[in-house]
């Protein structure tokens, strides 16, 4: 007697998850810039506080102000390995500010960079300090922004897990220029 399954294979699920999961990345992104690009008060709506100026560049007019806008898009979060998983989460929140001055050195000099940037770190096992980080990939096309952002991520540090194993922990952060609207 032949037993035959029916239904999907293992990489046909698995090819479907990805599919899905990039599909509501980019969803998310995407409303996200439609949301500010849309509001006037974007920022205050998100409770984005604090924005940084950047200086009216030669081609704006001297009343537009240009605010490095970065937003660590927590819903991304992926863990590998023991972490306590809200302290990453508080972290990664707490920490925008940080990628917000990559940012905006990065628009001091180019003032049309903006885009996605796909990150991960690894967190030592035995010392809760981050290990390495890396852009997984940079749809910002600034290698200038990714070495800033990666190099804010190794400054961090965790409670160190109960294992002396690591943890790997991946995230998006989206860059977007906002440009305030003359009042």
């Amino acid at each position: 007697m032949s037993t035959s399954s029916s239904g999907c294979g293992p990489l046909v699920v698995i090819l479907i998850a990805i599919f899905c999961g990039t599909l509501g990345v980019m969803t998310g992104a995407g409303g996200l810039y439609l949301y500010l690009s849309q509001s006037a008060d974007g920022l205050e709506r998100l409770n984005l506080s604090s924005p940084v100026a950047t200086q009216p560049s030669s081609a704006e007019a001297p009343g537009d102000e240009v605010y490095a806008m970065a937003y660590p898009i927590t819903d991304t979060l992926q863990f590998q390995g023991k972490i306590d998983e809200g302290s990453v989460r508080t972290r990664i929140t707490n920490e925008r500010s940080a990628f917000q001055r990559c940012y905006q050195r990065v628009l001091d000099k180019t003032p049309d960079v903006r885009g996605e940037l796909s990150l991960q770190f690894t967190v030592s096992g035995s010392t809760g300090e981050v290990i390495a980080a890396v852009t997984r990939d940079n749809y910002t096309n600034s290698e200038a922004l990714a070495d800033c952002v990666t190099g804010e991520l190794k400054k961090w540090r965790f409670p160190a897990p109960e294992t002396s194993q690591i943890s790997v922990v991946r995230f998006e952060a989206l860059f977007l220029p906002f440009r305030a609207e003359p009042g």
